[in-house]
């Protein structure tokens, strides 16, 4: 019998944000790799994170790799002699450009146009789109359950956000679309301690309502609570937690980057820098639910961004670099 392709994937970190996602996705979608997983010494990480990787093999700090056909890498690269490297961009704020232009590598991979700009040739950058696991998205109980399970009025107008807490995401701007909006609430996953400063900025500007986590057993959850999805990220590579929102049919709010730059009829459009203003009116629109096809955002999900999809392009991807290093 043929041995395993042994692949080692390295990640910034094992937290519980869109990178782990298409991680995770990878490592159970295809099970017929040996994978073998690696972050870097002072990697942040998250218990609800920690319990999903608890499955696969994890080389501590300093401990040397076994031999691998394979490295996939999306935050800088172990150089350890492997080939080939691959890098994946998944962001496209300033610094992880800058990274992602020093690094050594053999391909590169960016997970939609966005984040192809990582890179100083991005012509020669493959795109394989991220994917949404479909099953996660699955209410585990009614809209109205869900409501009063996390404290929410039945009548309250719930504008979500479901991402990393940081300034290239813009979180807060679904706490200032909320004080806009009479009865609104903003809903956050998260944030995480170090992130307190913002979390007390969200609760000045509106009422909010925060979910650990770890509380969370299925994201559709989140997703069947709200009324409009708000992502109004100032940089992003995809935007995976934006085509979850797709697929659960709540109305988007975003701003023109990741793939909701390339599906501009899909989102209630607001400016790179959106105004409180700006942000109010894209959210009365939403609400009156006109404009935007939430059947066609679903299919899209569907035909391009699912989870099954990306990894059978993945799957591939690195067996013919594996075939092209070995001649």
């Amino acid at each position: 019998m043929a041995r395993k392709p042994r692949i080692q994937m390295h990640l910034p970190n094992l937290y519980v944000g869109g990178i782990e996602r298409w991680a995770l996705s990878l490592l159970h979608g295809i099970p017929e790799f040996d994978w073998f997983l690696s972050t870097p010494a002072d990697a942040p990480s998250h218990p609800s994170g920690l319990n999903e990787f608890a499955a696969f093999t994890l080389i501590g700090p300093g401990e040397d790799p076994p031999p691998v056909d394979a490295l996939v890498t999306t935050w800088g690269v172990l150089d350890r002699g492997v080939v080939p490297t691959i890098a994946v961009a998944h962001s496209a704020f300033q610094k992880y450009r800058e990274m992602m232009q020093t690094v050594r590598f053999d391909h590169a991979v960016a997970v939609a146009e966005a984040a192809r700009a990582c890179f100083l040739d991005p012509a020669a950058v493959d795109i394989i789109y991220n994917g949404v696991d479909i099953p996660r998205l699955k209410p585990s109980e009614p809209r109205e359950a869900v409501r009063a399970r996390l404290g929410l009025a039945q009548d309250a107008v719930v504008i979500g956000y479901v991402g990393r807490w940081g300034y290239q995401k813009n979180p807060l701007a679904a706490a200032i679309a909320a004080a806009q909006i009479p009865g609104a609430v903003a809903l956050y996953i998260g944030p995480t301690p170090q992130d307190g400063p913002l979390l007390q900025e969200a609760l000045r500007l509106a009422p909010c309502c925060f979910v650990a986590p770890e509380a969370v057993g299925r994201i559709g959850d989140l997703y069947a609570a709200m009324d409009v999805a708000m992502f109004a990220s100032r940089t992003e590579g995809f935007g995976l937690a934006l085509a979850e929102a797709w697929y659960a049919k709540v109305p988007v709010v975003a701003t023109p980057v990741g793939v909701a730059a390339e599906h501009p009829d899909l989102v209630y459009g607001v400016p790179p820098e959106p105004t409180p203003l700006s942000l109010k009116l894209a959210v009365e629109r939403a609400l009156a639910g006109r404009g935007v096809d939430l059947q066609k955002a679903r299919r899209t999900v569907v035909d391009r961004y699912s989870a099954a999809r990306m990894v059978d392009d993945w799957r591939a991807y690195i067996l013919a670099r594996i075939d092209r290093a070995r001649l």
